[in-house]
């Protein structure tokens, strides 16, 4: 698990320097922070993609998702249901299935756990998600919808 921890934050990094062109959204409702957002697999390093199982492709995008306890002092990662539903301008609708990453960190409560998938994207495609989070104990979910538009070339 150590070894991944390096590419935990070079990911990370690349997520949030990246802001004009990976630009991370986020939600706070209640006592948690869903963080979710959408880019193309090239913003990637080729090891980062290789650790993750992630193909690079001018054409495959990923969909991150994270859930944060912000209720106590410190931030906590929490595990969560996720329904994804991603559709194109085209009206053609696709429910997909995310892939939970856990990654220990140096204490339980620095642990990581984030949600990704991939999907395919042609140029100037305009890509509108609908994502379901209900975190692990909650009843109801918080509901985001959010659009973005992908250039490959």
């Amino acid at each position: 698990m150590k070894r991944f921890i390096p590419l935990l934050s070079l990911l990370l990094a690349l997520l949030f320097l990246a802001t004009p062109v990976v630009a991370e959204q986020s939600v706070k409702t209640g006592k948690y922070e869903v963080h979710y957002n959408a880019f193309l697999s090239t913003f990637l390093t080729p090891e980062v993609a290789k650790a993750y199982q992630i193909g690079r492709s001018k054409n495959k995008a990923v969909l991150n998702v994270s859930v944060l306890d912000v209720s106590g002092e410190k931030p906590k990662a929490v595990e969560a249901d996720i329904h994804m539903r991603i559709r194109n301008a085209y009206g053609q609708e696709k429910d997909v299935t995310p892939r939970k990453v856990t990654e220990a960190g140096e204490t339980p409560d620095d642990t990581a756990i984030y949600y990704l998938t991939t999907f395919k994207v042609s140029n100037r495609e305009q890509v509108n998600f609908h994502i379901q989070v209900k975190p692990k104990g909650e009843e109801r979910p918080i509901d985001i919808k959010f659009s973005k538009e992908f250039f490959t070339q």
